[in-house]
């Protein structure tokens, strides 16, 4: 299961995040919380530059596509992915 928060800058979707795991964790329901884009990679850099108007994708590239690797490193095989 992936459940998505998604929300303006300090709309409280960290805050969110964590209220979701903890109540999963008394479900006995494994969860992993990513944050996407991650701005220290390479990728995620030039996604900053892209949102900052400093670059621009060509139509079929899909910088994007990270994402599934981020969810593919879960720890602990979660039932749970929350992306926020």
């Amino acid at each position: 299961m992936i459940i998505v928060v998604e929300g303006f800058d300090q709309a409280g979707k960290k805050t969110q995040s964590k209220l979701l795991a903890k109540f999963l964790k008394t479900r006995n329901i494994k969860s992993k919380i990513f944050s996407f884009p991650d701005y220290s990679t390479p990728i995620g850099k030039e996604i900053r530059r892209y949102l900052g108007g400093k670059r621009s994708f060509s139509p079929t590239s899909n910088p994007l596509s990270s994402c599934s690797k981020q969810v593919g490193e879960g720890k602990g095989n979660p039932r749970c992915i929350i992306r926020k």
